[in-house]
């Protein structure tokens, strides 16, 4: 009796102490240049687990940082699932190799699986060229947009003022471009606006790229100017603007315009963009109540190119 007593008891224990395995099965759905899809199957064990992405060297960078194992990275910064999953990490680098990590946790164990995905590669062994469109110019800011041909797998941009650039010439400039850039690869449009210019200040948009071969292109070099913050405007005309009215404006005015337009801007006399309209008509009516009463500058452009201005002043 005594022993059949231990064995009852023995099974007991067993079964209440099983050792238990949790687990997640990683299986990579797809790759693009710049997204990785994997779906995630737990086991039973698993009650729920934690998914994360990360570029190896990176991952132990911060696990060293913190002082901590990766598991701790992935339990603290991961997406946590309860049953079986998939998903789409998007916004990676072409051509880089993502540890993907799934921590399994169990009523009292977890487990950290691991695997790899390698993003597509970007680019062809054509020279790389980087078209640069400046536009929406201020007396402190810009916008420049830069757009990657077919042949470029990463490149690197940013302005810089013209004197200095002149000063140090061209390579020293793309170097100084590189160096300030390393951490920041453009791979597709960047579209910026820059802040806190000088005003009346000539700068040199610059972009430079590489192919798949890992070769150079030429660099682009594009010139332009911030607006005068007290004149803001230098030429003021009118030739392609039949009329503004009333002028001064009570808060509302009309415009007529002889030319094709497709934006207006209205400027304070900081240089300060405080109004815009898009996909203009030849006429039409604009509303800037909430305007403060004082002198604006109305700019009209088409494509990215400056148009002509005129001055307006809102007298409530």
């Amino acid at each position: 009796m005594k022993k059949l007593s231990l064995i009852i008891i023995t099974l007991i224990l067993s079964f209440g102490l099983k050792a238990q395995n949790p687990s997640v099965a990683i299986t990579i759905n797809n790759t693009t240049q710049f997204e990785v899809t994997a779906s995630f199957a737990k086991n039973n064990d698993c009650q729920k687990y934690s998914i994360l992405i990360g570029n190896e060297s990176d991952m132990q960078g911060f696990a060293a940082m913190f002082g901590v194992p990766i598991e701790a990275l992935v339990a603290s910064w991961g997406i946590t699932y309860t049953t079986d999953s998939n998903y789409t990490w998007t916004d990676m680098a072409p051509n880089t190799e993502y540890d993907i990590y799934a921590l399994a946790i169990g009523a009292s164990d977890s487990v950290l699986f691991q695997t790899t995905a390698t993003t597509l590669s970007l680019g062809s062994s054509g020279m790389s060229t980087i078209s640069i469109n400046i536009s929406e110019i201020t007396s402190t800011s810009i916008r420049m947009t830069c757009t990657p041909d077919n042949n470029t797998a990463v490149y690197y941009d940013g302005i810089i003022s013209k004197s200095f650039a002149d000063s140090i010439g061209i390579d020293s400039t793309i170097g100084l471009l590189l160096e300030a850039n390393a951490l920041y690869p453009q791979y597709q449009t960047d579209d910026w606006v820059w802040l806190d210019l000088e005003s009346a200040t000539e700068f040199y948009g610059i972009a430079i790229g590489k192919n798949s071969l890992d070769q150079w292109g030429d660099t682009t070099i594009v010139s332009f100017e911030t607006l005068d913050s007290v004149l803001l405007i230098k030429d003021i005309s009118i030739e392609d603007i039949a009329e503004i009215y009333p002028n001064p404006s009570k808060g509302e005015f009309s415009y007529k315009i002889n030319s094709d337009f497709d934006h207006l801007y209205i400027y304070d006399i900081k240089g300060d963009i405080v109004h815009k309209q898009t996909f203009l008509e030849r006429q039409d009516n604009v509303n800037v109540s909430n305007l403060n009463n004082g002198l604006y500058f109305i700019r009209f452009s088409k494509n990215g190119q400056a148009g002509k201005s005129v001055k307006l002043i809102i007298q409530k």
